[in-house]
């Protein structure tokens, strides 16, 4: 398996074959997550069914990003390590789950990943959802 195999096996979007529909700029994230149920709903998503949903975290060391995964994990996530990368946040943490993606659940899903990251030196980058 070469090394680009190995990353699409951790890249979930890849894994499960969703397409991206759009790119936002994250100094406002409840824009961004509005632009993108529209884009779903655009598409023909209907919102009021379950679906699979990925967000995205990054912490500074394994120590943080530990804590915010046992956090995560008992508020229901399944969570697993991404691939990390450089930076002053280098390690990955990846948190699924099945359920609802509308406005309201997104803002109160924002806010509780956000804190969670935030309270153990880390950054909430945001979320993928499938379409069906």
């Amino acid at each position: 398996m070469g090394m680009l195999d190995k990353l699409r096996d951790l890249s979930p979007w890849k894994r499960k074959g969703y397409k991206v529909l759009d790119k936002f700029n994250s100094s406002d994230p409840h824009e961004g997550d509005q632009k993108v149920l529209a884009q779903m709903l655009g598409y023909g998503a209907d919102l009021t069914r379950e679906r699979h949903v990925v967000h995205y975290l990054y912490f500074p060391d394994n120590i943080t990003r530990a804590a915010a995964q046992d956090k995560l994990d008992k508020e229901g996530y399944e969570t697993r390590h991404g691939i990390d990368s450089g930076g002053v946040r280098p390690k990955s943490l990846i948190a699924e789950r099945t359920g609802i993606v509308n406005d309201d659940v997104l803002d109160k899903e924002r806010e509780l990943l956000t804190n969670i990251a935030e309270a153990d030196g880390g950054d909430y980058d945001g979320w993928e959802a499938a379409l069906d």
